[in-house]
């Protein structure tokens, strides 16, 4: 016996013995939903429980986690993961939980936590079935319980998805409302979805998209001064879900069905605005806006009909035209294919015969855009007047010294920004010029097509250039010299000759 002590102190003592004897204890409690946590006292009942069970078993109660709502089909939760950082990083040797199910639902998962945590002496221990976990029965029971846990929560999420997918299949909308969209209860107590008021926005970003063919950006910029902000990326989204034209679609059917909900805009205008969505998304573009090449993709290569793409040369400052061919060797100058087509604008008009009718549509179409809408109207002068009110408060808070420079100074451009953007807005509904000398205006365009071109930033001459030749134009090099593949109905065919005899002169 002498000589076994002398042994004593090559003994492996264990993290696990030493916790394992201390009586150290924290309580998690948790609901699995919002309405649980605020409409019955069942977190308090856990809390009240686990204390008695604590004083019962004489543990220290070091802290509380949880309180909250958690779902426990995942162990990814915030308040689970912070309790278990802090029984591991502190002396704690219980874990107390009213129930096991309390603890987790995801049974293997919980059964690797809960081994692991047994390795280092951590205990869980269940108010409501008491078991002994440090004992092979007892953890045998307590693996059984949280087997059998997950068991029950598959069960509860088949009968779920069946009643989803019969809700779904009657055209009943289930789970959160899509953006402009709110949830009511019906004259029958059941949940319906309807229009809400950022709903009626954003119907006017599906009406700017396909009248005025605006940009993502530009919209949300429009929607951010009547006071909804919205990313260029979730417009896109928007775009894209047929909910807003009446239509559901989810994962949980196999077929597009007609919803119940009141649709924000029409099937024909939601397709529209899709369309133009699928050809530029999110408004990528890859290098197309150059003010200093406005031909590119529409002017094609002749000898093998692939469009012209542009390119910057540094070492002499000029731009140039190349077809997109790898194999084809057709450039040329930026100067010289644009004095070529000015050659081909100015021999082109609008047809006299169709002025008078051309002034006509024009009048209805100013009348359209100068008509204020008075509810958009409405809500910015109050955007506007609110934003005169912060800058206002700001410059009053920076006076008595609430504010320092630097940050009086970057909420002051902030607001002053957002200022100059509602009244450029509010100009812009207000309408401008009077409809004698718009019409006057459009009139001398029309006599001049190339002073319009030459005026115009790089999406107006595409427009115009597609509107006059809209299947573009195609270049020689050799003769340079353009082919017309069409042209809009609009321009007289005497120009057609004229073109052919400047060309033939140069």
């Amino acid at each position: 016996m002498e000589t076994l002590r002398n042994f004593r102190a090559f003994v492996k003592k264990g993290d696990a013995r030493s916790k394992e004897s201390n009586n150290h204890a924290v309580i998690y409690t948790r609901v699995s939903t919002k309405e649980q946590a605020e409409n019955n006292l069942s977190l308090d009942t856990q809390k009240k429980y686990c204390q008695q069970f604590a004083e019962k078993q004489k543990l220290i109660i070091r802290g509380y986690f949880g309180g909250t709502y958690e779902s426990a089909q995942t162990d990814e939760r915030r308040e689970f993961k912070n309790m278990l950082a802090f029984v591991r990083k502190n002396s704690v040797s219980h874990i107390v939980v009213y129930s096991i199910d309390r603890f987790s639902r995801s049974g293997a998962g919980a059964i690797g936590i809960i081994a692991e945590l047994s390795k280092k002496g951590i205990l869980v221990r269940s108010v409501t079935q008491p078991t002994d976990p440090k004992t092979s029965m007892g953890s045998f029971y307590q693996n059984i319980q949280l087997v059998f846990s997950q068991y029950d929560n598959e069960q509860r999420r088949a009968k779920c998805i069946t009643g989803m997918k019969e809700r779904l299949s009657r055209g009943y909308w289930v789970g959160k409302a899509p953006l402009g969209y709110c949830h009511i209860h019906d004259a029958n107590n059941k949940p319906v979805v309807v229009i809400s008021e950022q709903g009626k926005l954003l119907q006017k970003s599906f009406l700017w998209k396909v009248h005025e063919r605006l940009t993502n950006t530009e919209i949300a910029r429009r929607l951010k001064a009547l006071g909804l902000s919205i990313s260029k990326q979730r417009l896109t989204e928007v775009f894209r879900n047929p909910f807003y034209c009446g239509i559901i679609t989810h994962g949980l059917l196999s077929e597009p069905v007609m919803g119940s909900h009141e649709p924000l805009v029409s099937q024909e205008v939601f397709l529209k605005a899709n369309q133009i969505v699928k050809k530029v998304p999110h408004d990528y573009k890859h290098q197309v806006v150059n003010d200093d090449l406005p031909l590119k993709r529409f002017v094609k290569c002749k000898q093998c009909g692939v469009p012209f793409t542009g390119y910057f040369v540094k070492n002499k400052g000029k731009h140039y035209y190349k077809c997109n061919n790898p194999h084809c060797k057709s450039n040329t100058s930026k100067d010289k294919l644009h004095d070529l087509f000015r050659q081909l604008l100015v021999n082109f008009r609008v047809d006299k015969k169709l002025i008078e009718p051309l002034k006509m549509q024009l009048k209805y179409v100013f009348e359209h855009f100068c008509k204020v809408d008075t509810s958009e109207y409405a809500v910015l002068r109050k955007r506007f007047c609110e934003i005169e009110q912060r800058i206002e408060k700001l410059k009053e808070r920076f006076a008595i010294g609430e504010l320092d420079k630097a940050l009086y100074e970057q909420f002051m451009d902030k607001f002053s920004e957002e200022k100059e953007s509602i009244a450029k807005t509010i100009n812009s509904l207000n309408g401008g010029d009077d409809l004698a000398s718009f019409t006057a205006y459009a009139e001398e365009v029309c006599k001049n097509l190339l002073l319009l071109w030459d005026q115009g930033n790089y999406e107006q001459k595409q427009r115009l250039q597609y509107l006059l030749f809209p299947e573009g134009l195609l270049y020689s090099k050799e003769s340079n010299l353009f082919d017309l593949l069409g042209m809009n109905p609009i321009c007289s065919d005497k120009r057609l000759s004229d073109y052919d005899t400047i060309c033939s002169g140069t």
